[in-house]
């Protein structure tokens, strides 16, 4: 298994469908479509600025993060940092508790 640069174990999107298809009894190839599907479906969503809910998991959502001035670290000179959207994640409240239980 890989490690995160501080030092948390790493589940790649092929590990992902491995567990996915070995728990539902599918081919790897159902499995990775499935998985994929589902990350299509979420993408889209994001892009048209919807929110995804999944109640007891939690929700995807977009957030305008707007226009700044910022300062270049190298010449310490003012630059402009352009809007941008940015993909947030709120866990839900049993996702919450299951990572929290001890």
């Amino acid at each position: 298994m890989k490690k995160t640069a501080n030092n948390q174990d790493l589940i790649t999107k092929m590990e992902l469908v491995k567990e996915l298809a070995k728990k539902s009894k599918l081919t790897h190839s159902v499995a990775k479509s499935i998985l994929n599907n589902l990350l299509d479906i979420i993408e889209r969503n994001l892009k048209k600025e919807k929110r995804l809910q999944i109640i007891g998991f939690g929700s995807f959502y977009t957030k305008q993060k707007p226009a700044r001035t910022a300062i270049n670290p190298n010449t310490r000179k003012p630059i402009q940092v352009p809007e941008k959207k940015l993909v947030k994640f709120a866990p839900g409240k049993a996702l919450r508790e299951a990572v929290n239980k001890k």
